[in-house]
């Protein structure tokens, strides 16, 4: 199986797919978003969402919300909002795609910040990694843990887009200081203490992530917790 994977994403093919840039995706996703948020605001002042959902009733499962989260509901346009957002099964994915952009563009004004204007090497190495870590993790998510719930979909995604980000900076920095002792030996000082602030609030991310995989430990299991130990290890630099 890891040799599929391999070979699958070193294809030449899979290499020259057209790849729309982060700037594209970025205005895509704030469109879709600002379009699902302004349906949703339409959807929760209409007079018949209104008849349904601001007496005590009973979920899509049949069980009734509690107190709180019905007192919220009614009292607040915005935790209506929200609310239909994160339960509808089509807009949720709006909302985890806004969250995956957020964060996307966090790493990339980050990057843009410590790092300045990457080589032409260090670009492509992003991109590899990136393109490769996505498509393994697609492949674990649907192919592996074959995962159906919506759920447990959007919880995986979560917890990948975290330990990608931390990768993905955490491999950058590595890259940008080997670059730095090697060829560049009198580089700028600020340039040194931003790379080092980088990795050590890489190096505190990556704790966090070990703090949600033990937490995960006693939520769902050894086997759950020891998987989430393993990726923060062999993703974010912890052994």
């Amino acid at each position: 199986m890891p040799q599929l994977l391999r070979s699958l994403s070193r294809f030449s093919l899979f290499r020259r797919v057209p790849i729309p840039t982060l700037k594209n995706y970025m205005v895509v996703s704030t469109i879709l978003s600002i379009g699902v948020f302004y349906h949703t605001y339409r959807t929760v002042t209409s007079d018949d969402w209104k008849d349904q959902n601001e007496q005590p009733a009973d979920n899509e499962n049949g069980t009734q919300l509690s107190p709180g989260t019905q007192q919220l509901l009614n009292s607040s346009l915005l935790f209506k909002i929200l609310y239909v957002l994160v339960t509808d099964q089509t807009t949720v994915w709006v909302v985890v795609n806004s969250v995956c952009c957020a964060a996307a563009t966090f790493g990339w004004v980050l990057r843009w910040f410590v790092f300045g204007r990457l080589r032409v090497q260090e670009t492509q190495q992003l991109r590899d990694r990136f393109w490769n870590f996505v498509f393994h993790k697609f492949v674990f998510v649907f192919g592996v843990l074959n995962a159906t719930y919506v759920d447990e979909v959007v919880l995986w995604t979560f917890w990948f887009m975290s330990v990608g980000l931390v990768y993905l900076l955490t491999s950058l920095a590595q890259d940008r200081f080997k670059y730095m002792s090697s060829a560049a030996p009198a580089s700028n000082p600020s340039v040194q203490y931003r790379l080092v602030v980088m990795a050590s609030c890489c190096c505190l991310a990556a704790l966090g992530l070990l703090v949600v995989s033990i937490a995960g430990w006693y939520k769902f299991g050894a086997h759950y917790g020891l998987f989430l130990m393993a990726e923060v290890g062999e993703f974010c630099g912890i052994a």
